[in-house]
C-alpha cells in the first residue's frame, strides 16, 4: 500500500474522531478505507486468528458430534425452525452460507474467523490512533481466548451464525459512535440484524460501548462541566439499542406470519435454571462463576487480572485533572456498568442463564484489560500485562483441556454404542426380527479424570433427557 493512501486514511480517521461526522463530498473511497483499515489493524486480526487457532486446533483437527447435530442430520437445506425462534437472520445465514447444516471443520472455522474480526472491529473502535497498539493486541486476546466462547463453538450447527452476529454488533456500535445521522440509522439496521441471528449479541453492543465510553469519552475527555452532556450521550445509546430490539421484535413477528404458522418456537424455559428463586442469587451465583474463578475454566487468574486491572482503570480515572466529583463518579458507574454487562438477562429475569448465553463477557474482560493499561502508573500497566499473559495461557489450556474431554466422551460414546448393537443383535437372533429399544434409567460415564462435564461439553449422547 502506497505511503499516500495511508495518510489519507490516518487523516480521515482523525478528522472523524474529532468531528465524528465526515462531510459526504469529502469521505475517501471504500476501497480506500479498507485499505487503510487493514493497514492500521490487520495485524490485530491475525494475532486474534493465530490465538484462535491454537486454541481451538484439537477441535478443527477431530470429527466430533457437536450439541443438536444429531437432531439435524435428518434435515437437508435451511430450516425454519430459526424463523419460529425469532431468529430470521440465522436462517438467512443458513440457506446462504451452510445450508446443509451438519458438516466438520468448516463451521468452527468460520465461527473463529467472525470471532477474530469482530476483536479486529473492537480493536479500531476502542483505540484513539489510526494504527493497534499493544493494549488492542492484548484486548482482542481476550475477545477469542475467554473460554465462554467455546460453549458457543458446542453448536456446529449454529456457531457460525452467532460469531457472525458478534461481528455485525461491534460493527453498528462501529457507526454509532461516529454520530451522523446517516451512520447511526445504518447501524440500528446492524444492530437489528444481529440480534435476529441470536438475541444475546445485544450484550456485545452493551459491553462495547460502555468500554469505549469510559476510556474515549470519560476518562479523556470528562470535565465537571461536560458530565450532564455524558450522561445524555449514555441515554440516547439506550434508546438506539431499543430501536433496534423493538425494530428486531416486528421483522421477527412479521417473519413468522409469513414463513411459519405464526406461532413463536421460543427455547427459553430451557435456558435458564430455576435453582435459584431470587435476583440476588442469580446475581452472585454468576459473578463466583465467572469472576471469582468458581467455574474451573475461569480460574483465579480470572480473579486476579480483574482485581488488578479494575484497580488500574481506577487510577487511569483518577489520573486526569479533568475528573472532580460527579465526573469521576460517573466513570467508576461506567466501570461497574461494564462488569455488569453481561449478566443483564440474569438482572431482567432473575435466573442463572448457560453460559453461551453470556458472549458480552469476553468483550467486557478484554475491554477492562484495555482500560487498565491507560493507567499512569507504569508498575499498574506492567503488572496488567503480566497477569494477563498468565491468564491468557491458562484459558488456552482450559480450552484444550474441554475440548480433549469432548473427545473422549464421544469416543466413549461411540464404543458404547457397537457394544449396545452387538447385544440387541445377539437378542433378536435374526436381522429380520425389527425390535424398538429403550434406554431405562440414567447413564453415568465412567469417572475418568480427564472425562470433564461441564454444561454442553463432556456430556454424553445417551444422558440427553435425563436418561429417559
Amino acid at each position: 500500500m502506497s505511503k499516500a493512501v495511508v495518510e489519507m486514511y490516518s487523516s480521515s480517521v482523525a478528522d472523524d474522531r474529532s468531528s465524528r461526522a465526515l462531510d459526504p463530498d469529502t469521505r475517501l473511497s471504500i476501497s480506500t478505507q479498507l485499505a487503510g483499515f487493514w493497514h492500521g489493524f490487520g495485524g490485530v486480526f491475525v494475532f486474534a486468528l493465530v490465538l484462535s487457532v491454537i486454541a481451538y486446533g484439537l477441535a478443527l483437527t477431530s470429527a466430533i458430534v457437536s450439541i443438536d447435530e444429531e437432531i439435524h442430520l435428518g434435515l437437508k437445506g435451511a430450516t425454519l425452525a430459526w424463523v419460529a425462534q425469532d431468529r430470521w437472520a440465522m436462517y438467512l445465514l443458513n440457506w446462504l452460507l451452510l445450508p446443509n447444516p451438519v458438516l466438520p471443520y468448516l463451521p468452527l472455522l468460520v465461527g473463529l474467523v467472525a470471532n477474530s474480526a469482530a476483536a479486529t472491529v473492537l480493536a479500531s473502535l476502542w483505540c484513539r490512533h489510526e494504527r493497534a497498539g499493544y493494549r488492542e493486541y492484548f484486548a482482542s486476546a481476550f475477545v477469542v481466548l475467554t473460554p465462554v466462547s467455546l460453549f458457543v463453538h458446542q453448536f456446529d450447527t449454529s456457531q457460525y451464525g452467532f460469531f457472525i452476529g458478534v461481528l455485525i454488533s461491534a460493527f453498528s456500535v462501529k457507526l454509532y459512535v461516529r454520530g451522523d445521522k446517516r451512520s447511526r440509522i445504518f447501524g440500528i439496521l446492524c444492530l437489528c440484524i444481529a440480534i435476529s441471528v441470536y438475541q444475546a449479541v445485544a450484550l456485545v453492543a452493551l459491553a462495547a460501548y460502555l468500554v469505549w465510553y469510559l476510556g474515549n469519552e470519560i476518562i479523556r475527555e470528562g470535565s465537571k462541566g461536560r458530565v450532564f452532556k455524558l450522561l445524555v450521550d449514555g441515554v440516547l445509546f439506550g434508546l438506539w439499542m431499543l430501536g433496534a430490539m423493538l425494530l428486531h421484535k416486528g421483522t421477527a413477528l412479521l417473519a413468522r406470519k409469513f414463513f411459519t404458522d405464526g406461532e413463536g418456537y421460543s427455547l427459553v424455559d430451557g435456558f435458564y435454571s430455576r435453582a435459584l428463586p431470587n435476583h440476588g442469587s442469580a446475581w452472585q451465583t454468576s459473578m463466583e462463576k465467572f469472576y471469582l474463578g468458581d467455574m474451573w475454566a475461569m480460574g483465579w487468574q480470572t480473579s486476579a487480572l480483574l482485581a488488578i486491572a479494575l484497580f488500574a482503570s481506577c487510577s487511569a480515572i483518577l489520573a486526569s485533572r479533568r475528573h472532580k466529583g460527579s465526573s469521576a463518579l460517573l466513570g467508576f458507574a461506567t466501570l461497574v456498568g461494564i462488569m455488569a454487562s453481561p449478566f443483564m438477562l440474569i438482572i431482567a429475569t432473575g435466573f442463572v442463564w448457560p453460559t453461551r448465553t453470556m458472549l458480552g463477557l469476553p468483550i467486557a474482560i478484554g475491554g477492562i484489560v484495555w482500560i487498565g493499561m491507560a493507567s499512569p502508573l507504569r508498575v499498574l500497566r506492567i503488572a496488567v500485562m503480566l497477569t494477563a499473559l498468565v491468564c491468557s495461557w491458562h484459558y488456552v489450556e482450559s480450552i484444550n483441556r474441554l475440548i480433549y474431554a469432548d473427545k473422549l466422551s464421544w469416543e466413549h460414546d461411540r464404543e458404547l454404542a457397537v457394544e449396545l448393537k452387538n447385544r440387541i443383535n445377539l437378542a433378536r437372533g435374526s436381522e429380520d426380527v425389527h425390535c424398538r429399544v429403550m434406554m431405562v434409567g440414567l447413564y453415568t460415564p465412567p469417572p475418568v479424570p480427564a472425562m470433564l462435564h461441564v454444561e454442553t461439553i463432556g456430556a454424553s449422547i445417551f444422558g440427553w433427557g435425563q436418561g429417559g
